[in-house]
């Protein structure tokens, strides 16, 4: 997909950094002018249609914030994907990205990677990493499971890993 410069995302749009409000500024015949410009896509993302394409709103803050368009992800810092705080926003790769994702609803250990095998009746830890699964052992206590997931996250994704989100 051919982007846009960030000339032409500021002709049509204005973006407040301190409230992460995005408004269209010259949205031709889909809005009014100052209106919040983007609608949910369904899964927690805000995509801004222009010129009959698709954008994740991140992606474009990001551009009109540094004049290119990110090479990397744009992760929020706080996993809210409609605060786009100037401040709330960093450059991630997919599996940092990812390590900052909400737990499933259908989770039942209560964190992210830990899982009850029926077999060996125990807590089984999972982490993904670069694409690749890393089984990290079962574990009998779920503390013990939860400490060793938390270790070897913290050591893989640093400042990208919020025990407390887990």
């Amino acid at each position: 997909m051919k982007h846009l410069p960030a000339s032409v995302l500021h002709e049509l749009l204005a973006y407040d950094p301190e409230n992460g409000i995005i408004t269209w500024r010259n949205p031709g015949y889909r809005a009014a002018i100052k209106e919040t410009a983007g609608t949910l896509n369904g899964v927690g993302g805000t995509l801004i249609m222009i010129n009959q394409v698709q954008y994740l709103a991140r992606k474009i803050v990001w551009c009109m914030m540094t004049g290119l368009w990110p090479a990397l992800e744009v992760n929020h810092l706080d996993a809210d994907n409609t605060n786009f705080k100037w401040s709330n926003l960093r450059l991630a790769s997919r599996s940092e990205n990812a390590v900052t994702r909400k737990r499933r609803k259908d989770n039942t250990s209560g964190h992210k990677g830990i899982y009850w095998c029926r077999q060996t009746q125990k807590w089984r830890v999972i982490i993904s990493n670069n694409g690749q699964t890393e089984h990290l052992g079962r574990f009998e206590e779920l503390d013990d499971a939860i400490r060793e997931r938390t270790r070897r996250m913290t050591s893989l994704y640093g400042e990208f890993y919020d025990v407390a989100r887990d």
